[in-house]
Order: C-alpha cells, then sequence, then structure tokens
C-alpha cells in the first residue's frame, strides 16, 4: 500500500468536529538544494477533492502539475477537480478558471480561490501533461522535458508555495516529473546527476516514489537527451543575435555551431516501428522506397473487405503546436493510390490540402487533380474543381467532393504552392509564411481535424512547411523560438522530415526574416 510517512505528510489546519481532518493523502518531498520543493498527492477523489483545494489553498501553492487523465484505459484515474467554465465550490472554498490554454502535450489552466470569510484570493497554476500514455512512459522524452522546463520556470517566478505534483496514486509519474526537475536543475548547476540517490531520498518520504524500472529507464533516457540537447528554446528578442552566433566557426573550425546542431539532430535515435509499409501488398505504394510512415502515426484508412493492405497510405500524422495530429504528411499519390488519396481526404474530413512541388513535379498534380469545372472520378469518390484563383506563389483551388457509396458532397480547399526552387528550399521565404496564413485561415490550427501537406515524398518541403507552422504559432503566443525541438518532435513521428543542412537553415532564416 501507498502510505503517507508521519514524519513527512503534510498537515492540514483541523475542522472543529471533525477527526482526522488535518489527513490528506500527500507528502512533502525535497528538491535539489530545497527542502520540501515539492508536495506530491494522489489525485483527489470525489471525498478528497475539498481536502485537495483546502491544501491549494493553506500551503499557499501557485503551481499544480498534474500528469494523469482524468480517464486512462475506460478507467477513472482522477477526479476532474476544476471547473470547466464559471466557478464551483467546494466547502468553504469556492474554485473560479480564469483561462485555460491547450498546446498538443499539455493544458495550462488558471484559477483563482476565494475562502469563506476571507477577503484575499489566492491565484493558482494547474500543468497538465495530456501525453503520458495509459501503459508504460512515453515514446519520446522531448515533449515531456520542455513541460518540465516550462512548469519549472513558471514555478520559480511565481513561487509562493511548494509545487504540488500528483499523478493517479501520486508515486509513480510523480516521482518521475519530481526527480527529472530536480536532476535538470542539478545539470545545470553542478553538471552533475544522482538519479539513484534523489530516488532514495524521495522513497524515505513517500515510498514506491518512481514506481516502476521502466520510468527510472526514462529518467535516464530523458536526462541523457537534456545533456545532449541542451536547452534551445530562445526568447523572441534574442532569436537574430542567437542566429548570428550559431552561424559562427566552432573553436576547432570544422563546422559553424549551427551545423553542429543539425549534425546532433541527425545523430538522435528513435524508436520505430515500420512494418506496414514494407509488407508485400504495400511497397509499390510508395514513391521512395526508403520512406515509411511509422506504424504507431500512421493513417489508417478503412478497410476493404478481401483486399490485402487496403487501410495503407503513406502518410503519416504529426503533431502541431496546439494539438496532436494537426497535419497529416503525405506524398505525391502515385496512379495507383490517387483512389486511396482522395478517400483519406473524405474519412479524415480534411478541409485544404497544402502542395509543395518543384517545377518537375507540377505534371503529377494534373493526374489527381482535375482542370477548372472538370470531374475526375476515383473509385467512390468523384472531384470537381469548382473555381481557381493564382496568386503570384500558389494556385488556390476549390474542390468539390462527392462518396457515391454515401450520397454526401463537401468543399476542399487545395493550395498548390509553385515557387519550390528544387526539393531543398523555396525562392521566398515570405510566400511561405504567407501560404500558412491562408491555409490557417481556412483549417485554424487549433481545430479537431488534420491538415494535409503534400510534398514528392512527404519529407524536405513538407517537413519545412510544418516546422515554420509550429514556429509561428510558438512565436505569437510565447515570444519563443525552438526550431531544433519542433523538428526532433516531427522527425520522431515521420521518417526523414527534414533531410538537409539548408532545409534546417532555412526555417531558421525565414523566422529571422519575419521578425524585422
Amino acid at each position: 500500500n501507498i502510505i503517507t510517512d508521519d514524519h513527512s505528510r503534510v498537515r492540514l489546519a483541523p475542522v472543529d468536529g471533525e477527526e482526522g481532518s488535518d489527513y490528506i493523502h500527500a507528502n512533502y518531498i525535497d528538491g535539489f538544494g530545497e527542502t520540501a520543493a515539492y508536495i506530491a498527492t494522489q489525485g483527489p477523489t470525489k471525498a478528497t477533492v475539498a481536502d485537495f483545494w483546502r491544501l491549494v489553498w493553506e500551503k499557499e501553492i501557485s503551481t499544480i502539475v498534474m500528469l494523469t487523465n482524468v480517464v486512462e484505459n475506460r478507467r477513472e484515474k482522477c477526479l476532474q477537480y476544476w471547473p470547466t467554465e464559471n466557478e464551483e465550490r467546494f466547502k468553504s472554498i469556492t474554485v473560479k478558471i480564469v483561462e485555460s490554454f491547450n498546446l498538443a502535450d499539455y493544458t495550462v489552466r488558471r484559477f483563482e480561490l476565494c475562502k469563506e470569510g476571507n477577503e484575499k484570493s489566492h491565484e493558482t497554476t494547474q500543468f497538465h501533461y495530456t501525453s503520458w500514455p495509459d501503459h508504460g512512459v512515453p515514446k519520446h522524452s522531448t515533449s515531456i522535458l520542455s513541460f518540465v522546463r516550462k512548469s519549472s520556470i513558471f514555478h520559480s517566478n511565481n513561487k509562493t508555495g511548494p509545487m504540488l505534483v500528483h499523478c493517479s496514486a501520486g508515486v509513480g509519474r510523480t516521482g518521475t516529473y519530481i526527480t527529472l526537475d530536480a536532476m535538470l536543475k542539478r545539470l545545470r548547476k553542478d553538471k552533475t546527476v544522482d538519479v539513484m540517490g534523489f530516488v532514495v531520498n524521495m522513497r524515505k518520504n513517500r515510498n514506491y516514489m518512481v514506481q516502476t524500472e521502466t520510468q527510472y529507464i526514462f529518467i535516464h533516457d530523458a536526462l541523457v537527451e537534456a545533456v545532449r540537447c541542451g536547452n534551445t528554446s530562445v526568447a523572441a528578442h534574442n532569436f537574430s543575435e542567437y542566429y548570428r552566433n550559431l552561424k559562427m566557426q566552432q573553436p576547432n573550425g570544422d563546422k559553424t555551431l549551427l551545423e553542429a546542431e543539425y549534425s546532433n539532430l541527425r545523430n538522435i535515435s528513435y524508436d520505430r516501428k515500420i512494418c506496414e509499409g514494407k509488407k508485400s501488398y504495400n511497397v509499390n505504394k510508395n514513391r521512395d522506397k526508403s520512406i515509411f510512415p511509422d506504424d504507431e502515426y500512421r493513417v489508417r484508412l478503412s478497410m476493404v473487405p478481401g483486399i490485402d493492405g487496403s487501410d495503407y497510405i503513406n502518410a503519416g500524422y504529426v503533431d502541431g503546436y496546439r494539438r496532436t495530429k494537426a497535419y497529416i504528411v503525405t506524398q505525391i499519390p502515385l496512379d495507383s493510390t490517387i483512389g486511396d488519396f482522395w478517400r483519406m481526404i473524405w474519412e479524415q474530413q480534411c478541409r485544404v490540402i497544402v502542395a509543395l512541388t518543384t517545377e518537375s513535379d507540377h505534371e503529377l498534380y494534373a493526374k489527381y487533380l482535375p482542370s477548372v469545372k472538370k470531374k475526375k472520378i476515383f473509385e467512390e469518390i468523384s472531384v470537381e474543381a469548382l473555381k481557381q484563383r493564382k496568386n503570384e506563389s500558389y494556385v488556390s483551388t476549390d474542390l468539390k467532393l462527392f462518396h457515391k457509396q454515401e450520397s454526401a458532397s463537401k468543399i476542399v480547399r487545395h493550395l498548390h504552392y509553385l515557387n519550390w526552387k528544387n526539393e531543398a528550399l523555396s525562392q521566398h521565404s515570405q510566400d511561405i509564411v504567407d501560404l500558412i496564413d491562408q491555409a490557417e485561415k481556412i483549417q485554424p490550427p487549433n481545430r479537431n481535424k488534420a491538415m494535409t501537406v503534400i510534398s514528392r515524398t512527404g519529407t524536405g518541403p513538407a517537413g519545412m512547411f510544418i516546422t515554420l507552422a509550429i514556429s509561428l504559432d510558438k512565436l505569437k503566443t510565447e515570444k519563443e523560438v525552438d526550431i531544433f525541438q519542433i523538428v526532433n518532435k516531427l522527425r520522431s513521428q515521420r521518417p526523414g522530415i527534414m533531410q538537409t543542412q539548408d532545409q534546417y537553415t532555412f526555417c531558421y532564416e525565414t523566422l529571422v526574416e519575419y521578425m524585422k
């Protein structure tokens, strides 16, 4: 059983006439160089939710870190203890939600607390990590490292009491987070870590902290990435100077810092599972026989009875800034996969398709895209080009899709970018920014349907477009840039998405020009 050791347990103020009212399932945990830096607790239940908010009030908690979803694997893991709108009363404490902001991997919520009989209010902010899988640990540590850094920096700048950390039981993921936060602080100050020593000390105050071997290994893997990659997030007002420094030669004279950064990126290995695309009945559906979607992230079509591989298309989801599966990255359809491509657009309810091509590829688009006022039929779906508008850098075509079997239609916008001078670079960086803006007007990045992005093999140009789209969204929202970690995460989801140094440099230069 997970018990709260008396010597370290958090004591609430007793309530007159209520035996045991000073008890809550929570313990103080020491941090790096700081006594009682954290409070580790279980996720609130119906019976304990009022005590939870009493804890937040009495201990002046400014930061709550939540590491579980309310429901996982069809089981309730934690009570939704906050109001989604307006306010909710928990005995003597009223909790009002002030704002809520959703990102791909976590949500930030700000609350205002008022206590009966008290004129003052108290504000607390919850960082809710939503991407921890139902079983095990995150597949890649990039997003959790970003989450730890963000929540930790916020807490340092707004601290009024200990950081309150919880998952479901308050030991496994909670211990993992606290260890990462403490070891990242130790790395910055002392350039050393001691995971085992820290976990042993945590367990003296709350048993089972870091509950599984998998979590213990994950901590080490995450710290290895933190050491190898560093913190590459840059404040917007420092970005131009930061980029100038990256272009300088390293002391040994072999590479610039930017080249070393990209080399570091390419040396990161990812745990992939690629099976479906290599099967005999699917392999010829791939334009490049070295580029396959990861099975975990691939787009699955509805199965056609009796046809092996009918659910396969060389297309994969990647996360955006505000939500998971924000984009579908795919290749220009082959003659044999055009029907699958339109089936995907229909089934995924895509509203906009962004196509990025070199001049030599333009003819490939004519095979799946009808001329204005013309119609093409691909199996159950007909595609009709209603109208077309030509810009200096792209052509916008409104398409009407009609599904014969479902007897339904929908409108899709196809944006065909024309100025890619080769597979590596665009001639005009501002044109790409304008294209992103146009695409997001049709399909905003916070909506729940994916934007489809096409390039010849679903790699280089598509990866640059998405990197810039995410970077611009982050820049406008947080006033920060982190191209390295954006590309790192994209590469973990779509093989080959950023293929050359020139492509990587182009993303930096486009953002520098945008900020001017």
